[in-house]
């Protein structure tokens, strides 16, 4: 059957519009689902920057406290050099702000340094404001010439120690509390525990090192003796003088002293005594060594000092109800006091003939 012309144009009519009604659909599903793709991926953005965000707060966090930890270490390594009388004293960073150091010297006594305890001062300035002397004091720094060196080391040195000597001949000397002189407004707060005992134990610490410091900072030849009995009184002998003074051996009698005190010098040089023991008499000493001894007498002392054979390292002391032993050592390890006090005796012996 022949169809008509109008009959074709219809259907191809029908046909196109078909055909556009299914293109429209399969556009119409893709662009619905263009938006949760897009979404999707704007989720994913933002989970990557809050991570980006939180990683780069971390780092920075991290870098802050690095920076803070380096700052606070460089502080405490940062040291503070305080000078007087052509010498210095290094403070270090930890301890800077924490002390009170004071460069005058009211008494006139040499004082380069005095250096004492904030904490300690500010308490004391409550508890007794009027007189707060002393209160937190870790140590002074002394420069003395030499007759201040000799009037130092004739007497009881509680609290003073010699630690060097520069190229002009003065010597230094540190001062140290014989008592404690920490103070806090609550002292039952003070446990080995808290922060305060901890920093006056590192303060003490760093006074202890002081000699060696001092000394290196300082070119100074550094001096170590000893205070015990025996030095004070050789030291008297050799830098006083005393007239009066005599051996009394089996070897050589009695000799006097003829005033020469090179071998007292000799004596004195690089030794230290170490204290051994005490007794009422001198049966009551238990280390005294067997055999004889050189007697050196100081009539205005009233003491007797004796000199071993039997063991050339040991001095004893006797006074009327107060015997004491002691142990000489040497720096040179060869050299022993009853060694040079028998080349002492030979020299008096010789000039005396």
């Amino acid at each position: 059957m022949k169809q008509s012309p109008i009959l074709a144009i219809v259907l191809v009519l029908a046909l196109v519009l078909s055909l556009a009604g299914c293109t429209a659909s399969q556009n119409a599903g893709t662009e619905t689902a263009a938006p949760a793709t897009e979404e999707a991926a704007t989720g994913t953005d933002v989970e990557t920057t809050a991570a980006a965000a939180s990683e780069a707060e971390a780092t920075e966090a991290e870098t802050t406290e690095a920076e803070t930890t380096e700052a606070e270490a460089s502080e405490a390594a940062e040291e503070t050099p305080l000078e007087n009388g052509g010498c210095k004293l290094r403070v270090p960073g930890e301890f800077v702000n924490l002390v009170e150091i004071t460069t005058d010297d009211p008494e006139g006594n040499g004082t380069l340094f005095s250096v004492s305890e904030k904490a300690s001062l500010e308490a004391a300035e409550k508890l007794h404001p009027e007189n707060t002397d002393g209160a937190g004091w870790l140590f002074s720094v002394r420069k003395v010439d030499e007759a201040g060196y000799i009037d130092t080391i004739t007497m009881d040195m509680s609290g003073t120690t010699v630690i060097g000597k520069d190229e002009s001949g003065n010597y230094y000397l540190l001062g140290t509390p014989t008592d404690v002189r920490v103070e806090r407004e609550d002292m039952s707060t003070l446990t080995p525990e808290s922060e305060d005992f901890q920093q006056w134990s590192a303060l003490c610490e760093w006074a202890a090192s002081i000699p060696a410091t001092f000394c290196a900072d300082n070119g100074l030849t550094a001096i170590e003796m000893t205070n015990t009995d025996v030095d004070i009184l050789l030291n008297r002998l050799a830098y006083l003088g005393m007239d009066d003074a005599y051996f009394a051996t089996l070897d050589y009698g009695e000799l006097p002293l003829d005033g020469d005190n090179s071998h007292l010098l000799k004596l004195l040089d690089g030794v230290k005594f170490e204290w051994l023991e005490y007794a009422e008499d001198e049966d009551g000493l238990t280390q005294t060594p067997d055999g004889e001894y050189y007697c050196l007498y100081l009539p205005g002392e009233d003491v007797r000092m004796d000199f071993f054979k039997g063991d050339e390292t040991m001095v004893r002391v006797v006074r009327e109800g107060n015997v004491q032993l002691y142990r000489a050592s040497y720096a040179d390890e060869g050299k022993t006091t009853t060694a040079v006090v028998a080349e002492w005796l030979q020299a008096l012996a010789d000039a005396a003939n």
